[in-house]
């Protein structure tokens, strides 16, 4: 049976390789209710959350937040450094995570799944009754899924693949949301 198991296990590890390359996507609930909340926002703080230390040679914390402002800033939305933030703690936050998994043949580390995510974050009022309630809210998500081999020429290049889809989702999403509010 054991050595069955072992025929077995490159075929299994094949497999859900190629599952999760198909599943290697940008998802999230980017929607008209979503959108709207991005109405009128003309600048965010980027907060980067601590890349795990498994891939900290494939991409920082820092180059994730790197590409991200440079894509925003490219496009003509304003990043606040945290001292401008500071002065308006009502003006939103955009935070991009990343958490990954080990892809294991053995005691070989073939890669690694990465699961990234941008979330806006701002202050919105929750009606309670006759009160309402201020609190900070995710209004805007989306994540995707991406596999990083376990190469050389891989590390250090990974912000842009990790994160460019999402961006993009994100700037489709401002964009028309800005559009909405100016009547076009």
């Amino acid at each position: 049976m054991s050595g069955s198991l072992g025929l077995l296990r490159p075929r299994v590890v094949a497999l859900l390789v190629v599952g999760l390359v198909t599943l290697a996507r940008e998802v999230g609930a980017d929607n008209v209710v979503e959108r709207r909340s991005l109405r009128g926002v003309h600048g965010l703080m980027v907060v980067a959350e601590a890349v795990p230390a498994t891939i900290d040679s494939f991409v920082t914390d820092s180059s994730l937040k790197a590409y991200v402002e440079l894509k925003l800033r490219a496009r003509g939305v304003q990043v606040y450094g945290k001292e401008e933030w500071l002065k308006d703690r009502s003006a939103p936050t955009l935070t991009v995570g990343a958490v990954a998994l080990p892809i294991m043949q053995g005691d070989e580390r073939l890669g690694f799944t990465v699961a990234t995510q941008l979330l806006f974050s701002q202050a919105v009022t929750l009606p309670r009754g006759q009160e309402t309630v201020p609190t900070i809210s995710a209004t805007w998500t989306t994540v995707g899924l991406k596999i990083i081999p376990d190469a050389e020429e891989a590390r250090g290049k990974w912000a842009e693949e990790l994160l460019g889809g999402l961006v993009d989702r994100f700037l489709r999403a401002w964009g028309d949301s800005h559009s909405i509010s100016n009547g076009r």
